[in-house]
């Protein structure tokens, strides 16, 4: 099965991203929060758009998160020309649906540990998915469903043969090292 393939290929580089960022040591204070959240803008910036022109076939509907990081990035302070200001992060190449498919993997799955970073935000400095918190809420309580329907999508008929296909497996592996390089 492709997620299971995905999981197991990647999880050196996600380990690695985990630790390098320690996002729970490094939330300490507002500011903090601030920067993480224009990096995150930046990165979905680059990607979202993308991954957004391989839809139907690659499910994003409901997914966006560029909506929340604004959100987040006005209920935090900044203007919309401070946003609009804000510069693209770099990514790797996604020019192909499997390139797609193992960016898209990654993302998806990072909203799984948004809701213990959300819990985390919401403890520690009073953030909610309303008061600057949206991206990492995401889902919220339709977390679970929402990464399930994923990974049915990568173990379906529609992902037939890319198991084997080095695209995938090496793009979730470029876009794990591209968001540690990016946000560390």
């Amino acid at each position: 099965m492709l997620a299971d393939s995905l999981k197991e290929v990647t999880a050196g580089v996600h380990s690695q991203l985990e630790k390098k960022m320690d996002i729970m040591s490094h939330l300490n204070t507002r500011s903090d929060y601030l920067e993480l959240v224009k990096k995150f803008y930046q990165y979905y910036l680059s990607v979202e758009p993308i991954l957004k022109n391989f839809s139907p076939r690659l499910p994003m509907e409901g997914r966006e998160k560029l909506p929340l990081l604004t959100k987040d990035l006005l209920n935090l302070g900044l203007s919309g020309a401070d946003i609009e200001a804000l510069t693209k992060a770099p990514i790797p190449s996604l020019q192909s649906l499997p390139e797609a498919i193992g960016a898209l993997y990654v993302l998806e799955g990072s909203t799984l540990g948004g809701q213990v970073i959300s819990k985390h935000l919401q403890n520690k400095l009073q953030i909610t998915p309303d008061s600057g918190g949206a991206f990492f809420w995401a889902y919220g309580n339709k977390t679970m469903p929402m990464w399930l329907s994923f990974k049915n999508f990568l173990n379906s008929d529609d992902t037939a043969g890319l198991q084997e296909n080095p695209k995938v497996l090496e793009s979730a592996k470029e876009t794990f090292l591209s968001m540690e390089k990016w946000l560390c």
